[in-house]
């Protein structure tokens, strides 16, 4: 998850995690569980920024409302739970939980 004040900050955040990403261990572990090229052709570097940016999971990257309706829509699409991190966890999960689960509780998605 990449939540940051404005949408092109959150964005450029992300793509510096993927730029600096370890593209040679995403490929390591999408070999391992058999996403090769010859499967995914051209697809194959999407998927690899996937791995970078959260072990091929979705990617919640936006300011704190546009992360809490990318959470509604999660839910809305039947997931009722989730596991997600942060680049700098201990600074980052504190800014998630004064700025985006205020914004859970508005609608509902947390109590």
């Amino acid at each position: 998850m990449v939540c940051r004040e404005t949408e092109k900050e959150a964005k450029a955040a992300q793509q510096a995690i993927i730029d600096n990403g370890d593209w040679a261990g995403a490929k390591n572990v999408m070999d391992v569980l058999g996403i090769q090229s010859g499967s995914f052709g051209s697809q194959i570097e999407k998927y690899q920024e996937r791995f970078i940016a959260g072990w091929g999971g979705p990617n919640l990257v936006g300011t704190p409302e546009q992360v809490a309706e990318q959470f509604a829509e999660l839910s809305d699409a039947g997931m009722g739970g989730a596991i997600f991190g942060f680049h700098d966890y201990a600074k980052e999960l504190k800014e998630f939980g004064d700025e985006v689960m205020p914004l859970m509780r508005k609608h509902g998605l947390r109590h």
